[in-house]
């Protein structure tokens, strides 16, 4: 029961460290990344102990993870838009003033 507390505090840490407008948004994420990465290590070493490997509870251990992944390459490609989007409009001022 705990740990799946654990993977929604991963996963709401990962969405605040998104929709956070601040510099330090992106340590949100790479808490949840911890977070997930930690879930991830205890869901496994859970499964191998099992007698026999079950296929359809994989999602335990990578879903936090693969969630906090997923929100950190959203936010690099959103930082990179806005950087290119930037450049774009002082060529267009430097156009216009030309």
């Amino acid at each position: 029961m705990g740990t799946d507390w654990l993977a929604v505090l991963a996963c709401s840490m990962a969405i605040m460290g998104l929709f956070n407008n601040s510099k330090d948004h992106i340590k949100w994420i790479w808490y949840s990344c911890s977070i997930g990465l930690v879930l991830a290590i205890f869901w496994v070493y859970y499964m191998l102990r099992m007698p026999k490997f079950r296929w359809d509870v994989i999602w335990l251990p990578l879903g936090p993870l693969c969630g906090a992944g997923v929100c950190l390459y959203v936010d690099h490609l959103l930082s990179e838009s806005s950087e290119e989007v930037r450049k774009l409009r002082s060529y267009m001022y430097a156009f216009k003033a030309g």
